[in-house]
């Protein structure tokens, strides 16, 4: 449901110019069914607001109150040199092991809510600098889309490096895989990072770099604030 949402701030061109079509096809989807079952692991009490501004139907909320207490480890670094450094060294090793027919142990997957900034100051130097062919990237540009319905496969010995195009939807299971995690804020929200950082299930460990100058996401509490955003948005493009 969260997901269903938040597609509604996409700011890319293309998508941004059928919004309100989309939120107007969605509330007549929900009020011709005879029963709508929505689901999220993180439901926000703005979401549920949201929906019923669009519909008239009762809507009856079934909370999940189990908590799982994940083993892995979370690294937090104030310097994103020190994480990029870090990136760089599994990337090294892995292409030794390689070169003298070793198996590769351990690679990782980096992802961003940021696009331009993330492949100028990140994964672009990282895959130079290497010259490693085991690399993937995936944007709204780049990518085979087709390959992520078999990531569990496809991303074993890879290293995979992702923009906002992945949030919700891949569930790898790669062993032995690293998660990075590089945010400048402003362009999904912090559940949405959750939930990108949650592609891998089984990280050997989690590591952070937040901007300091991180701002806040676009918020809707209604869908006359949708409306009126994406009204200001077309006028302004």
């Amino acid at each position: 449901v969260n997901s269903i949402m938040w597609h509604s701030l996409n700011g890319m061109k293309k998508a941004s110019k059928f919004r309100l079509e989309f939120i107007h096809k969605l509330a007549q989807i929900i009020d011709r069914a005879y029963c709508v079952i929505a689901s999220d692991a993180d439901i926000m009490a703005h979401t549920l607001k949201f929906i019923r501004d669009i519909t008239t139907k009762p809507i009856v909320l079934h909370a999940n109150e189990y908590k799982q207490i994940l083993p892995q480890i979370v690294n937090i670094y104030e310097d994103k040199t020190d994480l990029i450094n870090e990136m760089e060294r599994e990337m090294r090793t892995a292409y030794n092991l390689m070169k003298l027919n070793m198996p590769v142990t351990r690679t990782f997957f980096c992802c961003s809510d940021r696009k331009g900034r993330f492949e100028q100051e990140n994964a672009e130097p990282l895959i130079r600098r290497c010259g490693f062919e085991n690399c993937l990237k995936y944007t709204c540009e780049e990518g085979n889309k087709m390959s992520l319905n078999n990531c569990t496969r496809l991303w074993v010995h890879k290293f995979v490096f992702t923009s906002p195009s992945i949030v919700y939807g891949i569930d790898c299971n790669v062993e032995n895989m690293r998660v990075f995690g590089v945010y400048y804020g402003g362009t999904i929200n912090a559940r949405q990072c959750c939930q990108q950082l949650a592609r891998i299930r089984k990280p050997v460990d989690i590591n952070l770099y937040i901007d300091p100058d991180a701002q806040p996401s676009q918020c809707f509490i209604s869908i006359e604030d949708a409306q009126q955003y994406f009204e200001e948005f077309l006028r302004a493009h």
